[in-house]
């Protein structure tokens, strides 16, 4: 098979995704089963398309649930298999696909599949597979893709000569994510006048759904014990996630509501230990006096504290809300608030550390907050997410961040160059702040000494 090295001719095929296309052009030589992992809408089939026109080769699109191996065609083409975290009872077909290498090498076929949890999948099939992790795009980068790709397309099909407002846009988003945004197009220019306003929008599709967790008003932390946590959503975007706690007289105990998994009930353990003890030895770099500390120790000995997250026909699980109930808790046993323009979220350990977690770009995607704490370990994410939309080189980064990272000081390990954060703050108006231990994260919430990070 050959490749296409033309660049140029084919750039506008695709947004961004620069370390997701470099690592697919290294395997195109010789390709080996590739498999996209990533949410509806972050481009998988763009960068199946964009492959296709690198080999100049076909591909079929199949859904596995429904791909049967004898129609697999005899010509060299590329196999695009959807859903194979949904396979249900057509394992078979495709672990025949997988399995017997004759079959793909016979008919020159160029394998492909993609799925949303490639944990799911089991393990023989997915250790034949080169993994290629998607993200989910920003909204700045969606109302991007609408603008300088999906309009164009639609206005050259429908022969329209209308230009799309930005505002237009990001109000059209919405209502529904890219996969089905052509759709949207259609319906809004269905009759004799095929411009798009924002009022014409309204008037066709309704009023916009509302999204109890993009609405300010609803996160706001007005009283202690209330604390705004990311989510990281199976649709590939971010929310704030609100954390409500409320102490009465009673014994030393908590209880949770709001359709919390197993997990997510491990890390509330983890929290409120962490906080007893952290009390107990009067750890807090907060300055409080022995005696202040006696009273809150009573308090917390005496108080039973009712845990609910909102949204309670909403599943929730996962470790990293770890550091929201802590705060939660600490600023109910101190009756200190917490800012609400401010949200967080890291793995907490009983040691007191604060640990990376997964989904950190799309929980970036979350409107009406101006702050948002993140363990220091997660940094590599938003050093990746810079080089995939600039296409700069990581390795310098890598290099800044490696020599930040080994040093014993810890002012060192915050030393770093600012144009990660700085890109951060203009892509999502939003200020981020590293911690690492709890120490940490208590002084970023009410001391205000992360300024320099």
């Amino acid at each position: 098979m050959t490749v296409d090295d033309d660049e140029n001719s084919i750039k506008t095929l695709v947004y961004g995704l620069y370390r997701q296309r470099r690592h697919l052009t290294s395997l195109l030589p010789n390709p080996r089963p590739i498999l996209l992992c990533g949410s509806p809408g972050s481009g998988k089939t763009t960068l199946v398309n964009y492959m296709a026109n690198m080999l100049k080769l076909p591909f079929t699109k199949v859904s596995a649930k429904f791909f049967e191996l004898e129609n697999v065609k005899n010509e060299s083409h590329i196999l695009y298999l959807t859903e194979l975290d949904h396979l249900d009872g057509n394992i078979h077909s495709i672990h025949s696909l997988l399995v017997n290498t004759n079959i793909t090498k016979e008919k020159k076929i160029v394998l492909v599949g993609s799925c949303e949890d490639k944990w799911s999948l089991p393990s023989d099939i997915l250790d034949i597979f080169e993994v290629i992790d998607m993200h989910g795009y920003s909204t700045r980068e969606k109302a991007a893709i609408v603008s300088e790709f999906i309009w164009p397309k639609f206005k050259r099909s429908k022969s329209i000569s209308a230009e799309l407002s930005v505002e237009a846009i990001e109000l059209i988003l919405k209502y529904t994510d890219l996969t089905k945004i052509e759709r949207v197009l259609s319906r809004l220019c269905s009759d004799h006048d095929q411009s798009i306003t924002c009022d014409k929008i309204v008037r066709v599709l309704g009023l916009p759904p509302h999204d109890y967790t993009q609405d300010e008003s609803s996160f706001k932390c007005n009283s202690p014990g209330i604390c705004n946590g990311l989510s990281y959503n199976s649709d590939g975007t971010g929310s704030i996630l609100k954390f409500e706690m409320v102490g009465v007289p009673g014994s030393k105990s908590m209880k949770t509501t709001g359709r919390l998994g197993d997990i997510l009930k491990e890390s509330c353990h983890v929290a409120s230990s962490l906080a007893e003890w952290i009390i107990y030895s009067n750890e807090l770099p907060l300055k409080i006096s022995k005696s202040d500390n006696e009273k809150l120790i009573q308090r917390l000995n005496n108080t039973t504290v009712h845990l609910h997250v909102p949204q309670g026909g909403i599943q929730k699980n996962g470790p990293s809300a770890g550091i929201v109930i802590f705060m939660g808790y600490l600023s109910l046993l101190l009756q200190k608030k917490i800012d609400d323009t401010i949200a967080m979220t890291g793995e907490l350990t009983l040691s007191g550390k604060i640990l990376p977690i997964g989904g950190l770009r799309e929980k970036l995607s979350v409107k009406g907050i101006k702050t948002v704490i993140i363990p220091r370990g997660n940094r590599r994410d938003l050093i990746e997410w810079y080089c995939d939309c600039t296409d700069d080189d990581i390795l310098k980064f890598a290099h800044d961040e490696k020599k930040c990272l080994t040093s014993s000081e810890k002012y060192n390990r915050w030393n770093f160059d600012k144009t990660i954060e700085n890109w951060i703050f203009k892509e999502t108006q939003l200020q981020v702040v590293y911690v690492e231990t709890v120490q940490d994260l208590v002084s970023a919430v009410w001391l205000n000494l992360p300024s320099k990070f």
